[in-house]
């Protein structure tokens, strides 16, 4: 799923949702800047978690009642946040991106002047620990 354009706002209840038995794909590129405040999902119920991406070359706000979640049933998949090289990312809400054997990938990219992590922030890319070989 891609949803492009000037200026991107997602309001505190809203939902993209690219779930399934793997993960899918859900990207909001914005020209100038983009505010989620929603939940966006790739989550993979049965295998590996998929992608969540947001830009925008000015801005990206992930508020406080965000959740981007790409977790996976067996790996975690990617949680991206990245602006252009003169924008900021703000984070308050939360990144996911867990698995249950290991986790693949996730975090946040900038290219920008600076990131802001609020106090109430969470960057989650939990996996469950395999026992060693007996």
């Amino acid at each position: 799923m891609l949803v492009a354009g000037d200026t991107l706002t997602s309001e505190s209840l809203s939902l993209a949702d690219a779930s399934g038995a793997t993960g899918g794909q859900v990207r909001f590129n914005a020209a100038q800047s983009a505010a989620i405040n929603g939940q966006i999902n790739a989550i993979g119920s049965l295998k590996n978690g998929g992608a969540v991406a947001v830009s925008g070359n000015q801005s990206v706000t992930i508020g406080s009642t965000a959740s981007l979640d790409a977790s996976g049933a067996l790996n975690g998949g990617s949680v991206q946040t990245y602006t252009g090289t003169a924008g900021l990312v703000a984070l308050d809400g939360q990144l996911k991106a867990n698995g249950a054997s290991r986790q693949r990938r996730s975090g946040r990219r900038q290219r920008g002047t600076g990131t802001n992590i609020g106090g109430d922030a969470l960057i989650e890319a939990d996996h469950a620990t395999r026992a060693p070989p007996s």
